[in-house]
């Protein structure tokens, strides 16, 4: 399964007026004003000499879905405002300066793997027989049969069988889920998912 961070720039009216930037799984990388003035995420290895640097992201070991938040500039501001020191960085934040403004969504798109060994013979969430061959993941981590098919039948896909995910309720779907949704920001994209309360918390939409 591929679960990572994006931006996805608060304030626009359409998905193409701005492009959402990935946060890489590695390595660290800056947020920069580059030579046109627009904020960009940048490899820390990969800046030019006109790149203007704002703040620092560094992964976090054990928690790939967050980052630590270096302040490089006093433009820079987190949840709206300057932040005293290191930062962490996860789904529901924002992070950007007086002009452009990003809050940071998780990513997940399911991905059909073999069952990892440490669920390997745990019951389905679906149709309660043991796990094994290929699976497939809710974004809320639950695992479900998935078996090809031939000539003659259709592969068995648990997951996609019901309306929703027996473990937290959202909508079946192999489609990429946005959490929190940025279609619910006003940002004209499309996603699925919970947003997130002033706490970080999910919250039901």
């Amino acid at each position: 399964m591929s679960d990572r961070l994006v931006l996805y720039e608060l304030g626009c009216r359409a998905a193409h007026e701005s492009i959402p930037l990935a946060v890489p799984e590695s390595g660290a990388v800056a947020m920069v004003r580059n030579d046109e003035g627009h904020l960009i995420l940048r490899p820390w290895s990969e800046l030019v000499s006109t790149d203007r640097v704002i703040g620092v992201l560094h992964p976090i070991d054990g928690s790939p879905l967050e980052r630590a938040l270096i302040p490089w500039s006093p433009e820079l501001l987190v949840d709206g405002v300057p932040p005293l020191g290191i930062s962490v960085l996860r789904a529901g934040r924002t992070i950007g300066a007086d002009d452009a403004d990003f809050i940071v969504v998780r990513e997940f798109c399911s991905e059909t793997i073999p069952v990892p060994a440490e669920i390997a013979g745990t019951p389905c969430a679906a149709c309660s027989a043991p796990l094994e061959g290929l699976v497939q993941f809710c974004s809320c981590g639950t695992a479900f049969h998935f078996e090809e098919g031939d000539g003659n039948q259709e592969p068995l896909c648990c997951l996609m069988a019901l309306p929703s995910c027996t473990r937290c309720g959202e909508p079946s779907t192999l489609a990429p889920v946005l959490r929190p949704n940025p279609a619910l920001l006003g940002l004209g994209v499309s996603g699925e998912g919970h947003a997130f309360d002033g706490n970080g918390l999910e919250v039901r939409l």
